[in-house]
């Protein structure tokens, strides 16, 4: 189901459970719907980012603004990284503006076993 029609399909029932960031508790507003969130460190996933420049055209400008282009790339993935944590942290209640159960699950029934 996509991400967009979540919310809907949580609010009339039609879904008990799904799977996704916790950030999607607040960035797509399920934590309005939900009473509570699983916890499983094991069964998360990871997405990369890529900022990218054809190599040719790192090659024409002249070496002041190739030098513009790797710090400009440096900055994003910095900004972007903190940013994607502190949304984490809000959407978990770290902030304290939840109002969801977070039920982590034991090392026994995580897919790693890591604790959470």
């Amino acid at each position: 189901m996509p991400m967009g029609e979540t919310y809907d399909a949580i609010s009339r029932g039609v879904v008990d459970g799904t799977m996704a960031p916790q950030e999607s508790t607040k960035g797509w507003r399920w934590g309005e719907v939900i009473g509570s969130s699983t916890q499983d460190f094991g069964a998360a996933y990871t997405t990369g980012f890529l900022c990218r420049n054809e190599q040719a055209k790192m090659e024409f400008p002249s070496s002041d603004i190739q030098k513009v282009f790797r710090d400009v790339n440096r900055e994003w993935a910095e900004k972007n990284g903190s940013a994607w944590d502190i949304h984490d942290k809000e959407a978990r209640g770290l902030d304290g503006t939840t109002r969801q159960k977070i039920i982590p699950l034991s090392p026994e029934k995580t897919r790693d076993g890591r604790r959470s």
